[in-house]
């Protein structure tokens, strides 16, 4: 286990690991259903809700698209051991490789090592005179990353893009799952909202993929 912890927040994207569940429960009912699994790979999930940062509760894709529950789900942090049987979710590397980042920026702000920006001049350069980017550690750290970069306007569009589009699926997945209103809507509407959140994750998925290669 490493110190590295990333906060879980709501609306934020991890990998989910069935390992050996092969059903959980169906939004908006107590029913249960299967999961699709396929060669070995992670399902999308969002996070739902926070018991603390190491358990969440998730909505999960499988890898049809069919919209599943999961609740207080052991959420790994970097360098935390992979338990031997039962789901459980995951950072995915390119945000661990982020928060290790982070972390390693902090500790060198920390130990006074100084950093001149790329193309000063490395004679006579003092602390007082690095300027290290602020990086949060807390939600959206690759974004506000990023966002310390001067990023040319079509880039800085992807990321206000995906910050309003995860809000609405946020908002969405709380109306599927939580609401009472959901189930006394008619059953075709039910089935379209729950394609519409499949639609609105696969889409924020594809906007962390060209975010993360910024």
């Amino acid at each position: 286990m490493t110190s590295t912890v990333i906060k879980p927040t709501v609306g934020r994207k991890v990998w989910f690991r069935p390992n050996g569940t092969t059903d959980l429960q169906k939004p908006g009912t107590t029913e249960r259903g299967r999961l699709n699994e396929l060669h070995g790979q992670p399902l999308d999930a969002t996070v739902t809700y926070v018991w603390s940062e190491r358990m969440v509760n998730l909505s999960v894709l499988d890898h049809y698209g069919n919209p599943f529950i999961a609740t207080s789900v052991n959420l790994l942090q970097p360098g935390d051991s992979t338990p031997a049987t039962g789901f459980y979710a995951e950072w995915m590397p390119y945000q661990q490789g982020q928060a290790a980042k982070a972390e390693s920026a902090s500790a060198a702000m920390a130990s006074g090592i100084v950093i001149p920006p790329i193309g000063a001049p490395s004679v006579g350069t003092t602390s007082a005179s690095l300027q290290l980017p602020v990086i949060d550690p807390g939600p959206d750290s690759l974004e506000r990353e990023i966002q310390a970069k001067a990023l040319p306007p079509h880039q800085q569009r992807v990321l206000d893009e995906k910050r309003e589009l995860d809000e609405r699926l946020s908002k969405l997945d709380a109306f599927v799952l939580d609401n009472p209103l959901f189930l006394k809507l008619p059953s075709a509407e039910q089935e379209r909202l729950s394609r519409q959140s499949k639609a609105m994750a696969v889409y924020s998925g594809i906007l962390d993929e060209r975010i993360a290669c910024f």
